[in-house]
């Protein structure tokens, strides 16, 4: 009797709390505990120029509020988050990067993993010696991102191939799914588009980016390429009651920091961070399949 109880103990494992994040301290402190399960409870505005959080394994809820931030003289890979391998949900991002590397986003500088439901106004500058990649939400991505808008001013030029997109800089074999941009691209190079700026055997699916004579001066496309940029899979969209619907379907089924910022109706206090929780455990496995094969 005693050996059963003590076997029915052992085997019950109580589900641990994901760490509160409140304070710039706090949020710097993931850095040494990049596996972690972290929500966000607070906005934070960081007073000192931010380091990115280098390689992140965990998940990080940002549960509806907003971090901002300012990275000068970025090195590579730098946003919020250098390199994402974990999750990256519910979360609103504002501020500034600049510097003269590559991989520059507002998320992250690189993802391989997964970023939803999120909204960056991060301005992002980079003149680069080589070939660049920079985007609102990543400058390169080579798994998923979905449910995301942004909206900052995305500037970049490169004595190499210029990659610059307004969601994300190189979709390289990633997924790019329900996405909005409604900031500005300079449309300087090919590989330059409003949603991406290169789609190497990858999926853009569903995305809109807002197509008017103050944010787009340039005509430029939904996705770039090396015979200029097209409409892959992306919709311009000048109506803003068009954006808005959009917004307000996406918000009935949880992805509402996506959906307000189209303009969408708000959704239920409960939907803002409902957006996909179920496990992404597998995708901390997989590490960046490396960036040595020709794009």
């Amino acid at each position: 009797m005693l050996m059963a109880f003590m076997s029915c103990a052992v085997a019950r494992v109580w589900a641990q709390e994901p760490i509160p994040v409140s304070s710039e301290k706090e949020l710097r402190a993931v850095v040494d505990n990049t596996d972690g399960d972290y929500i966000l409870t607070a906005d934070i505005v960081c007073v000192d120029s931010w380091i990115p959080i280098a390689e992140f394994d965990g998940t990080f809820n940002g549960n509806g509020h907003t971090i901002t931030y300012n990275v000068v003289g970025a090195a590579n890979a730098s946003g919020l988050f250098g390199t994402n391998y974990g999750t990256i949900r519910n979360l609103r991002v504002a501020g500034s990067i600049s510097g003269t590397n590559t991989e520059y986003g507002g998320i992250a500088g690189s993802n391989s993993g997964t970023i939803e439901n999120c909204l960056s106004s991060v301005n992002i500058t980079s003149n680069y010696d080589g070939e660049l990649a920079i985007g609102g939400i990543a400058g390169y991505n080579d798994l998923n991102i979905r449910y995301c808008a942004a909206s900052g001013d995305i500037t970049g030029s490169s004595a190499g191939a210029g990659k610059v997109g307004g969601i994300v800089g190189s979709n390289c074999h990633g997924s790019v799914g329900n996405c909005a941009f409604l900031g500005t691209v300079n449309c300087t190079s090919p590989l330059t588009g409003m949603v991406a700026g290169e789609n190497y055997d990858g999926d853009i699916t569903g995305c809109n980016y807002l197509d008017t004579s103050d944010n787009n001066p340039d005509g430029c496309k939904g996705v770039g390429g090396e015979n200029g940029p097209i409409d892959d899979n992306t919709t311009p969209e000048n109506n803003l009651d068009e954006l808005a619907a959009i917004g307000s379907a996406a918000c009935a089924v949880g992805y509402c920091i996506y959906g307000v910022a189209l303009g969408g109706a708000p959704a239920q206090p409960d939907q803002d961070t409902k957006a996909s929780k179920g496990s992404d455990s597998s995708l901390r496995d997989r590490k960046s399949p490396g960036r040595t094969e020709q794009r």
